[in-house]
């Protein structure tokens, strides 16, 4: 799910291609007082869809980019707030990779530091939908459109990733962020000097008072959401930095394992049930991409041999790895 205030920029810019923003949202399935009710929360994959179809009405294969302009803050609601409270762009940062899930549940982000550069990795939750282009593009887009808010005027990244071929000349894209733009890269990110992180947040107000109630509001619902949803970001998380356990999980979500259980059964699934409904996303997602060779793909989902792998995949598809990507192979410049 995700709240309907990401849309806020939708109609104004649908109306500058020509489109009928109302005609798009009954076609993807969203109700029209999304655009009136920021609170109202929605399914992540239609949302997916009603971009997708506004760049494929508008023939603007930057439609994503073009909302994400626009993002601000004060369109994160509370994440924003709290965002604007802390004393560094760092700190910024942790504070809406932990609270993110307040206004979505379908991103997902980590922030890794190494050598003077931070990459700032994005994950999002397709939704069952076979094309997320335009959905990534406005999630990247509007990270960097927040950063120059928190960072000097004259700030840029120095890379941005997107694991998606080009729709647009790369030139056009390179514009919008400042800096190159790699396109059927391995991640969706931003790459940053680690120097931009120190800088301090010209937002902050100090309303130690303010902020502390608002401190404890996300960090109640970060104690009481070990959902389904919570749970697959943090496999997602762990996965990328080697196996995961229900015991390290739980440990991120600050409860115990038994706890974690307890709590996915409360919603009909468990802990393994989670797992392999992240790792087969993650395989279907690279075979679909097809620039990562069968060792590789088993390797990344933390699966013994290409051969596990195989038997794994064909039991929860009932296809081999092999007949599902030439089966679902993205076209060029669509993954």
């Amino acid at each position: 799910m995700v709240r309907s205030s990401i849309l806020a920029d939708f109609p104004a810019c649908a109306a500058r291609h020509g489109i009928a923003p109302l005609e798009l949202l009954k076609a993807a399935g969203l109700p029209a007082r999304c655009l009136t009710q920021p609170e109202l929360l929605v399914r992540a994959g239609r949302v997916h869809r009603l971009l997708e179809l506004a760049a494929a009405r508008s023939a603007a294969p930057d439609f994503g980019l073009q909302m994400s302009r626009s993002r601000r803050l004060v369109g994160l609601g509370l994440v924003g707030a709290l965002m604007r409270d802390e004393p560094t762009v760092r700190e910024a940062l942790r504070r809406f990779i932990a609270t993110a899930h307040l206004n979505s549940s379908a991103i997902w982000l980590q922030l890794r530091e190494e050598a003077g550069w931070a990459l700032l990795q994005l994950h999002l939750d397709s939704d069952g939908q076979p094309v997320i282009r335009q959905a990534t593009e406005l999630a990247l887009g509007g990270l960097v459109s927040v950063l120059r808010q928190l960072l000097p005027a004259t700030w840029h990244p120095q890379e941005v990733h997107f694991a998606h071929g080009p729709a647009q000349p790369a030139a056009q894209a390179a514009r919008f962020f400042g800096c190159s733009v790699r396109f059927d890269a391995e991640v969706d990110a931003i790459l940053l000097r680690s120097q931009d992180l120190d800088h301090r947040v010209p937002l902050a107000d100090g309303g130690l008072t303010r902020y502390a109630g608002l401190a404890a509001l996300a960090s109640l619902a970060r104690q009481e959401a070990v959902t389904v949803n919570r749970v697959k970001q943090r496999i997602l998380l762990q996965m990328m930095d080697g196996p995961c356990s229900a015991t390290d999980v739980a440990a991120s979500l600050g409860v115990d394992r038994r706890t974690l259980h307890r709590r996915l059964a409360r919603e009909d699934s468990s802990f393994l049930a989670v797992y392999d409904t992240v790792r087969l996303e993650l395989a279907k997602r690279h075979l679909r991409a097809g620039w990562l060779s069968m060792a590789q793909v088993a390797q990344t989902l933390n699966i013994d041999s290409p051969s596990a792998f195989s038997r794994w995949f064909k039991r929860h598809t009932g296809e081999t790895p092999s007949r599902w990507r030439d089966q679902h192979r993205a076209a060029p410049g669509t993954r």
